[in-house]
């Protein structure tokens, strides 16, 4: 007869795992470890720590899973960011947002009808913007609807339970949006919902799945100005080009198109400042030295070479002017010629007397 070792009970009252299984289930774990561990890599993007804040990658015409309203998409997929810029943004810097000549990028009214209809959602949204709800359709009235030009960081808020739940965001560039007088973005166009600016700054965590041109590099925010914006300056995203939208407007009066100049040329003066003394120009200022040598010496003439940079040219200047200043010495210098002949026949004459 066979004897075989019973093995003993767990405390739980399962029986030991055997060591062949122990080993199958290892290697089921790292599988399992190294899938995931790819798809934290492809999620969690910079990832920070616990304390840390996720940030949602929120692509162009995505409306999200619990969006305000349903409207018609109008965000386009192709602009790209320029690469290497980042960091906060004044809401007035020219060509900060983009837009379609003459054409909206948003239809307000109709997020406002939208919105109107369903009270439950028209308190959140305006309880996320301060304002009430009976205002919403004179508060949209006033709002400019353009196409972020950069992937910003924004807070997007979603209806949830019948109240607005607030995340976190990167939007893409192309999004369309609506701005309100000081320049900040207040609502998405694709799904309504309203936008506040960031709270969170340190240990941002991007999750989910990025767009082709994302980088944490090319990343801003928008900084909100305290003075009304009269009109915008957006960047024509079919031409490159500029054109002056005016506040509260949807493209039917945007102005002419037009170019911005190059950076650096903005400042240069509008009426030219003399250009400083060259060697070649120093003979210039002696032409006028002998009408400033007469009230003043040469010696004090050399301090305002040397404020022109250009003491060695001091001397040519100080040299030219002396016999312009010298004029009562020629009729000395021609003097003693008669003076001679005159007095030497007396001084002959007196020895024989």
């Amino acid at each position: 007869m066979r004897l075989t070792k019973k093995e003993p009970s767990s405390p739980g009252g399962r029986g030991r795992i055997s060591f062949t299984m122990s080993v199958q289930i290892f290697f089921a774990m790292t599988l399992v470890a190294s899938v995931t561990g790819f798809a934290v890599a492809r999620i969690h993007i910079h990832g920070g720590g616990k304390s840390g804040v996720d940030v949602d990658l929120t692509p162009a015409s995505a409306p999200g899973a619990a969006p305000f309203v349903r409207t018609a998409a109008t965000d386009r997929t192709d602009v790209t960011p320029p690469r290497g810029i980042s960091g906060a943004f004044r809401a007035d810097t020219a060509g900060l947002y983009g837009g379609m000549h003459n054409e909206s990028a948003c239809d307000t009214k109709e997020l406002g009808m939208d919105l109107t209809t369903h009270p439950d959602r028209a308190a959140a949204w305006a309880g996320v913007l301060g304002i009430l709800a009976a205002d919403i359709p004179d508060y949209l009235a006033g709002l400019t609807p353009v196409f972020l030009q950069y992937d910003t960081y924004l807070t997007n808020y979603s209806f949830v339970d019948g109240k607005a739940r607030s995340t976190p965001a990167v939007i893409q560039a192309g999004t369309a949006v609506i701005v309100d007088k000081y320049g900040k973005p207040v609502a998405k166009c694709n799904c309504g919902n309203p936008l506040t600016q960031p709270t969170a700054t340190e240990g941002l965590r991007y999750i989910g799945t990025p767009w082709p041109a994302f980088s944490r590099a090319t990343v801003t925010s928008v900084t909100a100005v305290t003075v009304a914006i009269v009109s915008f300056t957006l960047r024509d995203l079919s031409s490159g080009s500029v054109f002056d939208r005016p506040i509260g407007t949807s493209g039917a009066e945007d102005g002419p198109r037009y170019v911005l100049p190059q950076a650096g040329t903005q400042t240069a003066p509008t009426t030219p400042a003399p250009p400083p003394p060259t060697p070649t120009e120093s003979a210039v200022p002696t032409e006028s030295a002998p009408s400033t040598t007469e009230p003043v010496s040469p010696t004090e003439s050399a301090p305002l070479m040397t404020e022109s940079a250009v003491p060695t040219e001091s001397a040519p200047s100080t040299t030219e002017p002396a016999p312009s200043t010298t004029e009562p010495v020629a009729p000395t210098e021609s003097a003693p010629a008669p003076n001679t002949r005159r007095r030497s026949p007396p001084v002959t004459q007196a020895p024989p007397s």
